[in-house]
Formats: structure tokens, sequence, C-alpha cells
């Protein structure tokens, strides 16, 4: 078991003690189980209130209405926690869901509501019926992995088409995939 996953609880134990009726899923690497010495441990968290959530020891790094974005370290380890509004996180995702096949892969770890999970389902339905999607995300992250590793130097087929970074994919997989409607009926 990897540090990350030793601390863990204890970071969401963090987050629940401030926000208990909040939805939280873990993303990232050690979603996907395959983090490193070095790799962060990225939290999701809804939130119906953003205006007066924070981290313990965290610094925010980003914050607009709804979303509030904090950086801190726990035990050594780098903690990555997003606070989004429902409101905020459906507009982001829910209504575009060919940008969330990342978000297909978190790991739930407190959704009372089962808000995450009902997302989830919904994005998960949409790249059933678009095996395009998949494979263009699939190949993305092959060249985003391979770009990592080479540190920046390896530039693939698939990285000339759009940059790197996932906030910028979102506006390419926007124009290829948004005349066809979000997730919701």
């Amino acid at each position: 078991m990897s540090k990350q996953r030793d601390i863990l609880p204890k970071v969401l134990d963090i987050v629940l003690r401030s926000a208990p009726d909040s939805s939280v899923a873990l993303g990232g690497s050690v979603s996907f189980g395959n983090e490193r010495l070095d790799s962060d441990i990225d939290l999701l968290v809804i939130i119906r209130d953003v205006a007066n959530i924070g981290y313990p020891g965290g610094k925010i790094k980003y914050q607009n209405h709804g979303v509030k974005y904090f950086e801190a370290t726990f035990d050594g380890v780098p903690v990555e926690v997003i606070y989004h509004t429902p409101e905020t996180f459906e507009q982001l995702l829910v209504t575009r869901p060919w940008r969330g096949y990342k978000f297909l892969h978190v790991e739930i770890l407190h959704d009372p509501n089962s808000l995450i999970q009902s997302w989830k389902d919904q994005i998960a339905f949409w790249f059933d019926a678009h095996p395009d999607a998949v494979e263009l995300w699939k190949q993305w992250l092959d060249q985003h992995k391979d770009r990592q590793l080479s540190k920046g130097k390896k530039l693939g087929d698939v990285i000339r088409k759009f940059p790197d970074q996932m906030h910028d994919l979102w506006p390419y997989l926007d124009e290829q995939f948004g005349q066809e409607g979000g997730a919701k009926p």
C-alpha cells in the first residue's frame, strides 16, 4: 500500500469534519492505482456552499463562484482538494459529458445522496454511445503519460492535434462533441 493510501482516511476525515454532508471522490493517479512516491492526493468535494469552507493548513490556489481549490500537505504528501457546488460541477462536466472521461474513474469515498454515482452513470451512458470519444481520450491519456515520463520532450501525434493540459483539451472536445448536447435528457 502506498503512503497516499495509508493517509487517505485521515485526509478524508479532515474534509468530512468540516463538510459532513458532502460527497467526496478520489481522483488522479491514486484512484487509478498508479501513484508514484511524489504523487499527490486529489479530492473532489461536492458541497452546497463553498463560501465559508476551508481546508486546515491549505492554501487557496483558485477560487470562483461555486469553486474553491486548496493545496496542502499532510504527513509529507501533497493534497489537492477542489470544492464544487453541485451546480458548478454539473455545469462543468455533467452537461458536457465528453469532458468527463477521467471522472468515470474517480473512486467514490463518501456519497450519502448518491450524487457522484448518479453523475458517473450519466456520463458513462454518454461514453457508451460514443466509442470515438473513448478512443480519443485513451489516445490523449497515453500521450499525456508519455509526455510526463519524458519530461515534456516527447510529442506524439495526438498532442499535435490538441494541448497537453486537460483544461486546454476541453475546448477541443467541446468543438468536437458539443453539438450533441449533454448527458441530461
